[in-house]
C-alpha cells in the first residue's frame, strides 16, 4: 500500500515533537482491516535516534495479522497542549532479528 503524498511529513520530526515524544508512554496505533475499517490498539512505544517509532506486540493479534498484509499504519500521540499524527510505512521485526534502539529508554506507564 502506497501512502498518498498528502499525508507524508517531508520535514520528520522537530525538536519540539521529539520532546512532547519523550514525556509520552503510549501511542495508539491504527492498521486497516481485511474490510478497510480501521482497527485502534493503544500500546507502549519507543522513538529511537532514527525516528523510528519500535512497538511490540504479539503475534495473534489482529492488528499483527494487518501489519503483515497491508503493512501501513497511522499512528497518535496526545500531549498537552497538542498531539502528533504520523502515517507512514510498517517493517516487521521477529524473534532473533528484532533490532534494539540505537540508544534510548523505553517510554511507558
Amino acid at each position: 500500500m502506497a501512502i498518498h503524498p498528502t499525508y507524508r511529513t517531508p520535514h520528520g520530526l522537530t525538536e519540539e515533537m521529539r520532546g512532547h515524544l519523550a514525556r509520552q508512554g503510549n501511542v495508539v496505533l491504527a492498521t486497516v482491516n481485511e474490510d478497510g475499517s480501521p482497527h485502534l490498539t493503544e500500546l507502549l512505544f519507543l522513538l529511537d535516534e532514527l525516528d523510528r517509532i519500535q512497538m511490540p506486540t504479539p503475534h495473534n493479534t489482529r492488528k499483527y495479522k494487518n501489519l503483515q498484509e497491508r503493512p501501513v499504519v497511522s499512528v497518535f500521540f496526545y500531549d498537552q497542549p497538542g498531539w502528533i499524527s504520523a502515517t507512514g510505512s510498517v517493517e516487521l521485526w521477529v524473534g532473533p532479528t528484532l533490532r534494539p534502539p540505537i540508544s534510548g529508554t523505553v517510554t511507558g506507564c
